[in-house]
């Protein structure tokens, strides 16, 4: 809501009635200067000013009680006697005649009384007259009253004294008919309609009262003709009721006062004065108007926008105005600060017309709104008494019609001023996006790449429906090269962008630049949300975001202005309400104490902590997708390599259609026949249908399970199964299926054990058996694997991936909550190659000492794992100790393979970290090439070594240190 309009001059707390230069001044006021009477009335007593609908007797009382009110009444009579007497003597004279000086003095009375009584009716809003209407309270009321208690009294007092004067005291006589008429008429037509048009002038605005004074002095005039006997002479004398309505017209139009004005408008740069700054009801255009406003605001810019505003508020007159800035503006070599500074200098902040009607407070214009609009040349369309669309089309010629980039962008922050409400409390999206050719074309003018870039960043700003699109905030603001900033950098050593440097580039709005820079490091705590690992850093950094944008939110209130405070405030409550919804889904409880270690050492991964496998799984997912015989699989590969975790997941990706019963050889242990083994296998099936829900199934009997007919019992077992497993799939999931050979070689079990599962998976179905174990397919040289392994299907399972190795790293649980610095995370994959097992062991070793420094020691640590962390945990003695499952196995396993000399060739590129070639292999172990080949085949097939270009290495950096360590060459 704009400001009440102040007067520029200095003005009495209260009119003096014993005080004759008081009077003067309040018919300077009357007549010339309405804003300075409202303002007297509104320093007097501002809630009463602004009090609407009082009833009549509390409108007079409270009138009366303050002094400023009061004396304003009591000198309202004499102020119109005085003026009356003196245009009554003026225009007697004229006319050879005597002032009768007692109708002078009716006519005030009455002028005054009339006056009185419509101010009241006005004022408690009441009646049906235009002034009752547009009036409305307090403030209305006393204008109205005063400004129609002089006009009239003056008007009433001249043509009563001068027409009883003309008839010689016989009221309304038709002794000199045509002189008593046409003294008459100049009379009402000069004195009544200029002084009714002030009145309306007072109360809405000039446009209105040069129509009321036009319209009243035409039928006043006539009207009165005829009472005062004259109606045959003008009937006769169609000249005289000419001249008559001319000098109504005249008098409407105030042509007596703009000959007067003429003389001091032509000399007005020279002494620094001007009749359109002093007279608020100007009609006609007087001469150098538009240079003497300009010659202001070249000589002094913010005394010359102060007159410019009080010109802006007579409709008549405001092409001067509008035609003194657009000049002044496209002539400045600097023209977007200067309209930056018109838009932000508080005169313009003030309501275009001064209010006296409730509507004004609540929809009236401001001046710097009409200003903009101007420039744009536009004419605002709103309630506004003064500002008929006729005034703005008569004096549409006068004006500066030039249409550039500077008008447009006008036009765009009044469009903005006008909508700022909307920006900053709407729910519906705002979209910069329709101005943006109005920004982008200042790239011309001083400081106008600024510009555009920075409502092209607050553009991008309010387009963000998406956390992560905050990080990249950054990228859309700052590029100091563009504005000149020969420092080469927005930042000081801190970082932040409080302590932004300005002074270089920012020329034209520095405080919403710095806003800007305020937001690009809420992007960076937002970056700093999606690159941390834990959910307590992710919290923080949102927590830090939001305290951010609270900050920011009360900076941008002091220090921004309009309109780009609206923008700003807006892009601040989309983002706010983005950080909370993502704060929700992030929330976590406080740390109390150590952290809970999730990295899985020696048990299967399962659930959430199941990660980095997602190739493996949707390869099971296309094998035993479709409907009908599926086949059975076997999953194989180096040790500890997560195979037993993927059996244990299946359950959960395949779901209740499927059953999984887990049937792994090292806890069946040794058995002492195939019944033994069939037997528990039914006995495994059984309780994992009992508790699938299935029902109708008997429990298998050890009995029925006899030496003689093993296979037989198993298969009827089946069959029992099959019409109670209501559509369901069973998956046998057999780990350690290399046990089976080592039964199979202590005479336990016979090799037709694997041509009978080859014919069940055959003849049932939805009978499907996985296997997983460590060695591969080929390496089953025993002709008893060939019927079994020749019907399925070969998964490998060798290292994760390195992105599969970041995510175990970094989320091994849902809410853990320590971080990885980036060197760190590749540190660990440099070292384990993605080995599962080992990125769980330094993954688990980095956690135990975290709780060892920080609860045990009570050593402040940093809650991030740095790179010499990890150095510090695999130096330890016990991290090889607690991986020896893992090491030892890889030995043994290359130590019981067919090609001897395997476990030569790892001691010989165990010093090497850089690796061997074959050459260098031949010569350093002295095997001959042909057996090096046979050697170096299984410990590639087993991933222990690699070949990178010509060199052999180890696949694992933790492996090759263990060897050195424990079996040096």
């Amino acid at each position: 809501m704009p400001n009440f309009p102040t007067y520029r001059g200095a003005l009495p707390a209260c009119l003096n009635p014993l005080n004759p230069r008081h009077y003067l001044l309040l018919a300077a006021w009357v007549f010339f200067q309405p804003t300075a009477l409202k303002w007297y009335l509104y320093q007097a007593a501002p809630e009463l000013y602004q009090e609407a609908d009082a009833g009549w007797k509390r409108l007079v009382g409270k009138i009366w009680q303050i002094k400023a009110y009061r004396h304003l009444w009591l000198m309202v009579p004499g102020l119109s006697f005085v003026l009356s007497s003196v245009l009554a003597v003026s225009v007697n004279w004229l006319q050879g005649t005597p002032v009768n000086w007692q109708g002078v003095a009716f006519g005030v009375v009455v002028g005054v009384a009339f006056g009185v009584v419509v101010g009241v009716w006005s004022g408690v809003g009441s009646g049906f007259s235009m002034l009752a209407s547009e009036a409305g309270g307090v403030a209305g009321g006393v204008v109205v009253g005063m400004a129609l208690g002089v006009v009239v009294g003056v008007a009433l007092g001249v043509v009563v004294g001068v027409a009883l004067g003309v008839v010689g005291g016989v009221a309304f006589g038709v002794v000199g008919g045509v002189v008593g008429g046409v003294a008459f008429g100049v009379a009402l037509g000069v004195v009544g309609g200029v002084a009714l048009g002030v009145a309306l002038g007072v109360v809405g605005g000039v446009a209105y009262g040069v129509v009321g004074g036009v319209a009243y002095g035409v039928v006043g005039g006539v009207g009165e003709s005829i009472v005062g006997g004259v109606l045959d002479v003008v009937l006769r004398d169609a000249a005289v009721g000419a001249a008559i309505g001319v000098w109504f017209g005249v008098g409407a139009l105030r042509l007596p006062f703009y000959l007067l004005q003429l003389f001091p408008a032509l000399f007005s740069r020279r002494r620094g004065q001007h009749p359109v700054v002093w007279d608020e009801f100007g009609v006609l255009p007087l001469p150098f108007s538009r240079a003497f406003l300009l010659h202001q605001l070249q000589q002094e810019e913010a005394e010359g926008l102060q007159l410019l505003v009080s010109v802006s508020r007579n409709p008549c007159q405001r092409w001067a105005a509008q035609a003194a800035l657009q000049h002044y503006l496209h002539n400045h070599d600097q023209p977007l600060q200067v309209l930056y500074r018109l838009i932000d200098a508080s005169v313009v902040d003030e309501y275009l017309n001064t209010p006296v009607h409730r509507y004004d407070w609540d929809k009236g214009l401001s001046v710097r709104q009409m200003l903009l609009a101007e420039l744009n040349q536009r004419w605002v369309e709103r309630y506004n008494i003064d500002n008929p669309r006729w005034v703005y089309g008569l004096t549409r010629p006068l004006r500066d019609r030039r249409v550039t980039p500077l008008t447009h962008f006008a036009g765009m922050l009044h469009d903005l001023l006008e909508a700022q409400e909307q920006i900053e409390t709407g729910a519906q999206p705002f979209d910069l996006a329709r101005w943006r050719a109005s920004y982008t074309d200042l790239q011309a003018y001083p400081g106008g790449a600024e510009l555009a870039q920075m409502f092209a960043a607050m553009e991008a700003f309010l387009g963000y429906r998406q956390l992560k699109q905050l990080s990249s905030a950054s990228s859309q603001v700052f590029h100091p090269e563009q504005w000149g900033d020969t420092a080469g950098s927005r930042r000081s050593a801190q970082g932040t962008a409080n302590s932004l440097s300005v002074a270089q580039h920012a020329i034209v709005r520095p405080a919403v630049l710095t806003a800007l820079g305020q937001l690009a490091d809420v992007g960076h705590h937002i970056k700093a949300y999606y690159d941390s690992t834990s959910r307590a850093n992710k919290q923080a950094a949102l927590l830090r975001a939001t305290d951010a944008l609270k900050a920011l939110d009360q900076d941008v209130q002091t220090r921004v202005m309009a309109p780009e405070q609206a923008l700003l405030r807006r892009i601040i409550r989309q983002w706010q309400a983005l950080i909370i919804t993502e704060g929700g889904l992030v929330g976590r409880a406080a740390q109390a104490g150590p952290v809970s270690n999730p990295y899985i050492l020696n048990n299967p991964a399962e659930g959430e902590r199941f990660v980095g496998r997602e190739e493996i799984m949707r390869r099971l997912e296309e094998l035993w997708a479709p409907e009908g015989r599926i086949p059975s699989v076997v999953i194989y590969g180096h040790r500890r390599m997560g195979k037993t975790s993927i059996l244990h997941n299946l359950g959960r990706r395949f779901g209740p259609r499927t059953i999984i019963v887990d049937f792994n050889m090292q806890r069946v242990g040794r058995v002492r026949d195939e019944a033994g083994l069939l037997y528990l296998l039914a006995l495994h099936i059984y309780d994992e249908a009992v508790a699938q829900g299935l029902s109708g199934l008997e429990e298998p009997v050890e009995a029925d399970f006899s030496v003689e007919r093993p296979y037989l019992s198993f298969t009827r077992f089946l069959k029992r199964l099959d019409p109670v497993r209501a559509g369901r799939r069973l998956i046998i999931a057999i780990d350690e299926f290399e046990k089976l050979e080592t039964q199979i070689e202590a005479g336990h079990l016979t090799p037709d054990l694997f041509e009978f599962w080859r014919g069940t998976f055959t003849t049932f179905p939805w009978f499907v058996l996985a296997f997983a174990g460590l060695y591969s397919l080929e390496e089953r040289r025993h002709d008893y694997w060939h019927p079994l392994f020749g019907s399925v299907t070969g998964i490998r399972v060798s290292f994760l991936s390195p992105e599969a190795a970041r995510r175990l790293i970094i989320e091994p649980s849902p809410d853990f909550d320590l971080d990885y610095d980036e060197a760190a995370i590749e540190h660990i994959i440099a070292l384990t190659n993605g080995q599962p097992f080992l990125v769980q062991l330094i993954g688990h070793a980095l956690v135990s000492r975290f709780n060892r420094l920080s609860f045990e020691e009570g050593r402040e640590q940093a809650r991030r794992f740095e790179r010499e962390d990890v150095d510090q945990v695999i130096a330890a003695p016990e991290f090889f100790r607690d991986g020896e499952a893992y090491f030892s196995g890889v030995w043994n396993q290359a130590e019981r393979g067919q090609a001897t000399g395997q476990l030569q060739v790892l001691r010989t590129l165990a010093p090497h970290p850089e690796g061997l070639t074959r050459e260098q292999l031949v010569a350093a172990t002295g095997l001959p090439d042909t057996e090096l080949e046979a050697v170096l085949k299984p410990l590639v097939r087993h991933d222990v070594i690699a070949l990178n270009g010509t060199h052999y290495h180890f696949t694992v950096e933790l492996m090759r240190r263990w060897v050195v360590k424990h079996h040096p060459a």
